[in-house]
């Protein structure tokens, strides 16, 4: 009696525990504070609504009170107001890179706020995520970029920049790519992470430019897009890449009086280097084919190239010196040239002149541009002539050109502006004579070469070009010619064509005819419109340039089929699913435009139970489904444009009936609720008995099939057990002579359905006897009290009534503890859903249990005695 009492006292501390868990744990989520999350773009004008945080009116609050609304915390970018709850943007506006600095920043962006409404002090919690727009640009903080570059660097080599620009902005906003503008083609501009990369796209030159100067361009991903800029400033390093020439590539030729002083200059060898500093030194030397004669009568400047005579010369010196010049710089052949010296006796000397040029001049020859002003020095002119002999010099003919005295010398200068159109070239002869004696005269041809100036731009007829093509176009073709004119002459006026940098590289334009053309197949698709910037420059120095734009619109073919996203769609629904329900999306696209993209989908197997809505694009159910009918449904699609010729897509649909738990188990084996068994006296315990088989067409959790006795004939300890899970009856103890006659096991199968489950029931009968004989039944006990099965009802049946009573009243203890639950709960304002289906018993009439359901399986009917 004691051990019952403890027993009892334990399970009722145990429901309250259980009881006391539940209450406490639904208190706290009602306390629990809501949330809000609002999504709102940052900069919002005032004014602008974000969000709201109104409630319904409570049914608690008095008739025509409404809830207030106030924030508690103090934030001067939003609003609330007080009666609707709605937030608003205030004067000072939501800035997301103020709020979340991007060094801080590892998630979302987000302003928290809390709110209170009253009455019912409750307290709302708000989290306000801001979106970023593209409202900050790209910017350097340099505004001139400094890299130098070797002249003999290969093309495709890549110099990193140290600079790069900063966006504040977060996402595509925030993504900078990189432009070049001003280029000439030299080089472009990649991005590698954050920082652009240079690439040297042709050969640098510095002897003809050493420094390249252009605008680099950062540009962000947001829409609109934003750019920044600063230049970027290349400067071409030298290297030896030029050898010496001589400025003067004919032979020189010079005469000097046999009477000629000692250190006398004899002449003035020249050669260049375009290079710098130590790469442009150049040394003179004679070559080794001078005389020793030579050699000892002439002095080379190694330096200078100035040849001074270093003897005096007598009768036997020969009258004429060939002299070898060379000239040499580091890791470079020798340039030569040739001077040859005259000597002169001073009886038959002639008046000399000597020209020292002081304009532009090559090859003996001046050149001056046509916009030089008048009075222009071109040259320095001295005559020497015996002291018996007066030379005075003057021009031959009408010439553009004066000569003026200059201490002793004379200047010839220009009188009047030069006319590169009307004359390209002037000889001027310059004449130093005896007054009386016109034997002795000595002339000098000085050529005057007029170079033009570049004073014209090319220009275009209009300032802008409009062109359509279809796609789908042949490559190579023409798109449009066009044509600049200049003004200027020769290479001045020489117009070439080029596009600009930024062009993509399916156009060229022919860069003497200006014919634009398309080297591949447009996409419409891919792009619509594109514009071209054109360059028109002409071959001056320094080039000048006219840039055009030209409007290229790619017209639209039917040339894409319609595309689903996915080639097989594949969708779960239950078994119950309403008619013209939804079943999902099918996303189709097309790519083309106007007819040629309007897609209708429909269905090739007229005998689903699907119909397709084209008007919100999705697969509806339009008949029951049953998934032990069939448990999935293939059907065909098909996507059609209405181009012009229509184009379609097909795509398979495969939707998956999921089963629910609409059948309930079947019991194969007994056959029947009258099939009875015979049970030797002398069976060992624990020998299999009876086999119950059951089966149930559902699936999954829904097709587990549980076994339990829930009632027993006679009432009272029996000695046989069933296994919950196999189904199988064996014997629990030993038999004994109270033992023998029927027993009736009442045999409940269940499955594991949520939320509920199904069952059926069967007769187990057991007739214990040491006969042999056959076992017959014609009939099972009547009016015997159900119970519902648990893991008890075993032990209730066979264990001894001490135990069966106990069992009752501790089942009884906590049916009354669970009811008493759900009264206080109800009390406390808990909502509290208990689902309880009370189950009554079947119809125990002999028959067997009828399954409505059509099973695929062929199971094996035999019963009992069959299998024994």
């Amino acid at each position: 009696m004691a051990h019952r009492t403890r027993v009892d006292m334990c399970w009722t501390q145990l429901l309250q525990n259980c009881f006391c868990i539940l209450l406490l744990t639904q208190i706290g989520h009602n306390r629990a504070a809501p949330q809000i999350t609002l999504h709102v773009e940052e900069e919002q004008q005032e004014g602008v609504k974000l969000g709201t945080i109104s409630r319904q009116p409570s049914t608690l609050l008095p008739p025509g009170q409404q809830p207030s609304y106030q924030l508690l915390t103090a934030e001067e970018r939003v609003r609330v107001d007080q009666s609707t709850g709605d937030l608003y943007a205030t004067s000072r506006a939501i800035d997301r890179e103020s709020q979340c600095p991007a060094e801080h920043q590892t998630g979302q962006c987000q302003l928290l706020l809390d709110a209170f409404i009253n009455p019912g002090a409750e307290i709302i919690k708000i989290q306000m995520v801001i979106q970023d727009i593209n409202d900050n640009a790209p910017h350097f903080q340099e505004s001139i970029i400094q890299l130098s570059i070797p002249e003999d660097v290969a093309v495709g080599t890549r110099f990193e920049l140290d600079h790069h620009a900063v966006d504040l902005d977060a996402g595509s906003n925030g993504t900078v790519i990189y432009q070049l503008e001003g280029d000439d083609g030299f080089f472009s501009v990649v991005s590698e992470g954050s920082a652009p990369v240079v690439v040297v796209k042709n050969l640098l030159d510095r002897e003809i430019q050493n420094i390249h100067q252009m605008t680099l361009i950062a540009v962000d991903g947001g829409t609109p897009r934003l750019t920044g800029s600063t230049t970027l400033v290349v400067q071409v390093q030298d290297s030896n890449d030029n050898c010496p020439e001589f400025t003067s590539p004919g032979p020189i030729t010079v005469s000097i009086p046999d009477n000629m002083p000692i250190g006398s200059e004899v002449a003035h060898v020249l050669a260049t280097d375009p290079d710098l500093g130590s790469n442009a030194k150049i040394t003179y030397s004679f070559s080794h084919k001078v005389s020793e004669a030579a050699r000892a009568m002439f002095n080379l400047d190694s330096n200078t190239g100035v040849i001074t005579l270093s003897r005096i010369i007598n009768r036997s010196t020969t009258s004429e010196h060939v002299l070898k010049i060379w000239a040499s710089g580091p890791h470079c052949p020798p340039d030569d040239t040739d001077v040859i010296v005259s000597v002169v006796p001073v009886a038959s000397q002639q008046p000399v002149m000597e020209v020292r040029y002081i304009a532009k001049h090559q090859d003996q020859m001046v050149v001056l541009k046509e916009n030089e002003p008048v009075n222009t020095a071109l040259a320095l002119l001295e005559v020497k002539t015996p002291d018996r002999i007066k030379g005075l010099p003057y021009i031959e003919g009408e010439t553009p050109f004066v000569i003026k005295p200059q201490q002793g010398k004379y200047l010839l200068v220009t009188s009047r502006p030069l006319d590169f159109e009307q004359e390209r070239q002037h000889d001027i002869v310059i004449v130093a004579s005896d007054a009386k004696d016109s034997s002795i005269y000595h002339k000098k041809q000085i050529q005057v070469s007029v170079e033009d100036i570049n004073d014209n731009a090319p220009w275009f007829h209009q300032s802008r070009f409009e062109v359509a093509i279809e796609e789908n176009n042949k490559p190579g073709t023409i798109l449009i010619q066009l044509t600049a004119t200049d003004a200027d002459s020769q290479q001045n006026g020489e117009v070439t064509y080029s596009l600009g940098t930024n062009t993509p590289p399916m156009f060229s334009i022919n860069k003497v005819t200006g014919e634009l053309s398309v080297s591949s197949v447009l996409d419409r698709e891919h792009k619509e419109f594109y514009s071209l910037t054109v360059h028109a420059r002409d071959q001056g120095s320094p080039p000048l340039q006219t840039s055009v734009t030209v409007m290229i619109q790619v017209l639209d073919q039917n040339d894409n089929r319609p595309a689903f996203i996915t080639s097989e769609f594949i969708f779960f629904i239950p078994e119950n699913f309403p008619t013209f329900g939804e079943v999902g999306v099918i996303n189709v696209t097309d790519r083309d435009s106007g007819a040629n993209g309007r897609v209708e989908v429909s269905l090739l197997n007229d005998s689903s139970p699907f119909v397709m809505d084209n008007v919100h694009g999705t697969l509806r159910c339009a008949a029951e489904v049953d998934r032990e009918k069939q448990d999935r449904h293939e059907v065909w699609i098909v996507a059609q444009d209405h181009g012009s010729p229509s184009l379609s897509a097909t795509a398979k649909v495969t939707v998956f009936v999921l089963d629910i738990n609409d059948n309930p188990p079947r019991v194969l084996l007994p056959a029947t609720n009258l099939s009875c068994l015979t049970v030797p006296p002398g069976t060992p315990p624990g020998s299999a008995i009876a086999e119950i088989y059951a089966v149930d067409a559902d699936a999954g959790i829904n097709s587990v099939i549980s076994y339990f006795i829930i009632a027993c004939e006679p009432p009272g300890p029996s000695p046989f057990q069933i296994d919950h899970s196999l189904g199988n009856i064996t014997l629990a103890r030993r038999l004994q002579e109270a033992d023998y006659g029927f027993h009736h096991l009442f045999v409940a199968v269940r499955d594991g359905g949520r939320p509920t489950s199904q069952q059926a029931t069967v007769w187990v009968n057991l007739q214990v006897n040491d006969t042999g004989g056959p076992c017959s039944l014609k009939g099972v006990p009547e009016n015997i009290q159900l119970i519902q099965p648990s893991a008890q009802i075993q032990t209730m049946c066979i264990s001894n009534a001490s135990d069966t009573e106990k069992c009752q009243v501790v089942f009884l203890l906590g049916l009354s503890m669970i009811v008493a639950s759900l009264l206080l709960l109800a009390l406390v304002g808990t909502i509290v859903k208990c689902r309880q289906r009370n189950r009554k018993g079947q119809s125990r009439t002999g028959k067997d249990v009828q399954i409505p359901l059509k099973l695929k399986e062929a199971y094996d009917t035999r019963d009992w005695p069959d299998v024994q």
